[in-house]
């Protein structure tokens, strides 16, 4: 009886360690995940500001400085989950290139708002929005990447896949479409005739913010 007693001891250690194992990626990953969703909405805040100072309603300058407070503050976040939990959810330059994910790094996304903050003065609207766009799309890719590497999709049938599923992957892509239309409408607005452009990219934001909520509640 000892023989398979012990063999049955050992099985169940084993598996206590792949849970135990799991659970730690899967805080790691939510640690790092949460100034990356966070940062999606004060960008595009700040990047809804920017526009607006820039194309002369220096009134709003006060909310363009608070909004970049608020992304300094997210960037200072993400750099200190990076630097205690990065290398565990593969973002170096090895982990990254794996999954050809190249410059999606906190570093880069340092690197790329410093850069906008030092332009922005002598900026068009245009390019503003550009950068700003450029700077969300690196966050976007880091936020996959820390949900493909955090094991939160481990067990499809468990309660922690859906609200990862929707946290991690759908709530940022309906914030940053959904800020999209914000900026695209109030400079619609702005110039009283909107453009053909303008009213398809509407159009298009719309079509895609209804198929991410349908995602999420399915």
């Amino acid at each position: 009886f000892t023989i398979p007693i012990a063999w049955m001891l050992w099985l169940t250690m084993v598996e206590l360690g792949k849970l135990n194992a799991a659970t730690t990626i899967e805080e790691k990953g939510t640690t790092y995940l949460r100034p990356l969703v966070r940062l999606v909405g004060v960008i595009r805040a700040h990047q809804l500001y920017a526009h607006q100072v820039l194309n002369g309603k220096t009134d709003l300058e006060g909310k363009r400085a608070v909004a970049e407070s608020d992304v300094d503050e997210q960037v200072r976040r993400l750099t200190d989950a990076d630097r205690r939990v990065g290398a565990a959810l593969q973002f170096t330059e090895e982990g990254l290139a794996a999954r050809k994910r190249e410059g999606s790094s906190a570093q880069a996304v340092q690197q790329s708002w410093d850069r906008l903050k030092r332009s922005r003065a002598g900026q068009t609207a245009q390019a503003s929005d550009q950068e700003h766009e450029a700077l969300v799309l690196i966050v976007m890719s880091m936020i996959r990447h820390a949900y493909d590497t955090s094991g939160l999709v481990v067990d499809p049938d468990a309660d922690i896949f859906y609200l990862g599923f929707v946290m991690s992957a759908q709530i940022p892509m309906v914030e940053k479409d959904m800020w999209a239309a914000i900026i695209i409408g109030t400079s619609s607005l702005e110039s009283k005739t909107p453009s053909l452009s303008d009213r398809i990219k509407l159009a298009e934001f719309r079509a895609l913010t209804k198929l991410n909520r349908d995602l999420a509640v399915l």
